[in-house]
């Protein structure tokens, strides 16, 4: 509903919302409850921190706030690690695959070609990964929700290397191996439908990336 005419009698008008609009209504508000619940969190580490620290001293505080987490099955760095040698070896593409960190520390896997170039701008892979980049800020890069980038926005681009459209997938699935679920891109670049990738192992993945 929305107020017509503020400065007489409220009338009020029921509107008829689109997929789109709702969406756009749950992003706002789930940035908004993530503000929230992050400094909620904020308070109540500090309230507990300072609680256990008054029954138990330092040696209390520590052996109450120890955490362990899940080792990934591949280390962000060792991933990087592949795309500075494909940056290094890689010949006669006319087209990048790039890696943004997107804002909820989810990751979108993307694959552009110089038709993403603007006007005037010269013809190498940093141009064209920048250019998308710049893309995905406005809007994530579409009028539609269709990718990751559209819900969870660009923070940056931490990788990019010559590939096509295979080698999208392959990082996609690389790159689900160190985060997961927090992953979209290539064949699975809905934000909506959980990924259900191929069974094949990082070494495979390394072998078919590194070999072309």
């Amino acid at each position: 509903m929305r107020i017509l005419d503020p400065g007489h009698e409220c009338k009020f008008e029921f509107l008829r919302l689109t997929k789109i609009d709702y969406l756009l209504i749950l992003k706002l508000d789930r940035m908004e409850s993530l503000y929230s619940e992050t400094i909620g969190r904020l308070d109540v580490s500090k309230k507990l921190y300072n609680l256990f620290k008054m029954m138990g001293g330092a040696s209390g505080v520590k052996s109450k706030i120890y955490f362990e987490l899940k080792k990934p099955e591949i280390e962000l760095y060792e991933i990087i690690d592949i795309i500075q040698e494909l940056r290094r070896t890689r010949k006669g593409f006319n087209s990048c695959v790039y890696i943004h960190l997107c804002m909820d520390n989810t990751y979108y896997i993307g694959y552009a070609d110089s038709s993403y170039l603007k006007s005037g701008i010269d013809k190498t892979d940093e141009n064209t990964m920048l250019c998308r980049l710049a893309d995905h800020r406005k809007n994530g890069g579409t009028n539609t929700p269709s990718n990751m980038t559209y819900l969870f926005p660009v923070v940056s681009c931490i990788g990019f290397f010559p590939g096509d459209k295979e080698d999208e997938d392959l990082m996609t699935i690389l790159m689900s191996k160190f985060a997961g679920n927090n992953v979209r891109g290539g064949k699975w670049a809905s934000p909506f439908i959980k990924p259900e990738y191929p069974e094949i192992s990082i070494e495979e993945i390394k072998n078919k990336l590194l070999s072309r």
